[in-house]
């Protein structure tokens, strides 16, 4: 029985050691790395967000006048525009993540305590996963996994 007591401190021993390899890692990855600045600024991201809404009201406005419907018009604007958001949301909170990468001070971005960083995650989840879950994981992420002085390994 002492024995086996013997192992359990080795065994935990050697995991600790695994995690601060670990952690060391992780910490010069998120240090070293070279950070992306991608070619996006506020006024790609407002270009784009009036772009939407007038195709919104453009599309809306020809169903419309081609289905001489006008009795239903608000309903058909509605479907229209969420059809719309549904289409364009994915790559709209991509291009702000972006946005945030490109303007984001070295010393914030360098806070994230996870690999891969938190606006990569952010773009992956994005690109993975359905918006709603995609923006689920990206706050939890945000609000509770990247916090504290660990550094963990976390992909979505």
């Amino acid at each position: 029985m002492h024995k086996c007591y013997d192992n359990f401190e080795e065994d935990l021993v050697i995991a600790q050691l695994d995690t601060v390899k670990e952690q060391d890692e992780i910490k010069n990855y998120v240090y070293k790395k070279s950070l992306i600045r991608p070619n996006t600024n506020a006024f790609t991201i407002i270009i784009i967000f009036i772009s939407i809404v007038v195709f919104g009201i453009i599309c809306s406005f020809l169903i419309i006048k081609l289905t001489n419907n006008e009795n239903n018009s608000f309903l058909i604007f509605l479907l229209v525009c969420l059809s719309i958001f549904i289409l364009t949301s994915r790559l709209f909170c991509i291009k702000l993540v972006e946005c945030y990468q490109h303007y984001a001070k070295v010393e914030t971005r360098r806070k994230c305590l996870c690999r891969p960083t938190c606006s990569e995650y952010a773009i992956i989840s994005l690109k993975k996963y359905f918006l709603p879950v995609a923006l689920f994981k990206i706050l939890k992420r945000l609000l509770k996994t990247c916090r504290g002085g660990i550094y963990k390994n976390d992909e979505p």
